[in-house]
């Protein structure tokens, strides 16, 4: 993999056929947790693959996203996955509308309260999973809210800011978390992200 990924021309040639075959299997096992999260994590790095990002989404498949994510909302390892696959996507300044157009930001915002309603319950249990579901979900809010002062407006009504603060309050010896959150709020009270050194850096997949 690492000797395919340094030749830009290889590399999106097997990231496009790659993620063409993870999306229809993910298509296919979507109730399966394990399955899904699996086909999300493998997606989030092969998007970063500027061609296969652009296919990915003007195929259509970005709905595929959205419903997973409103399908696994409980489990903070698919919620993760998704959200730093949003964010991978995210980070290409052509698609920024496109993906903005899916309607991700109030399941974002739901799927962040959700996990840190469970992280809340119980804080020790699924711990690494739910610390990075919340923190993809507050790199995707904080992307979200630099694309416009209209989404950006829109999460404030949803009271994103409550939601990000509470999700900070969690975990505070958490650094990259408290980090991501922090510019998520900064995002929201109008300082955009700079989209070009932004380049997201999404964790290594977890079994579920």
């Amino acid at each position: 993999q690492s000797l395919v990924y340094r030749h830009d021309d290889v590399r999106d040639r097997v990231a496009e056929g790659g993620a063409a075959v993870v999306l229809d299997a993910l298509e296919r096992h979507q109730a399966d947790v394990g399955h899904t999260q699996a086909a999300l994590s493998l997606l989030t790095s092969l998007v970063l693959s500027p061609l296969c990002a652009q296919r990915f989404v003007s195929q259509g498949r970005g709905d595929t996203i959205i419903v997973t994510l409103g399908a696994h909302q409980s489990s903070p390892s698919a919620v993760g996955a998704s959200a730093w696959l949003l964010a991978n996507l995210l980070s290409h300044r052509n698609l920024h509308n496109a993906v903005a157009s899916l309607g991700s930001h109030d399941l974002i915002l739901h799927s962040l309260q959700r996990t840190v309603s469970l992280a809340r319950a119980d804080p020790s249990a699924q711990q690494r999973k739910i610390r990075k579901a919340i923190t993809g979900c507050c790199v995707v809010i904080a992307q979200l809210a630099s694309l416009s002062k209209g989404l950006c407006q829109d999460l404030i009504e949803q009271r994103a800011p409550s939601v990000v603060k509470a999700a900070m309050s969690v975990y505070p010896q958490d650094r990259d978390l408290t980090q991501h959150a922090q510019r998520a709020l900064l995002a929201l009270q109008g300082r955009p992200l700079d989209f070009p050194e932004d380049r997201t850096n999404p964790p290594a997949p977890t079994a579920n």
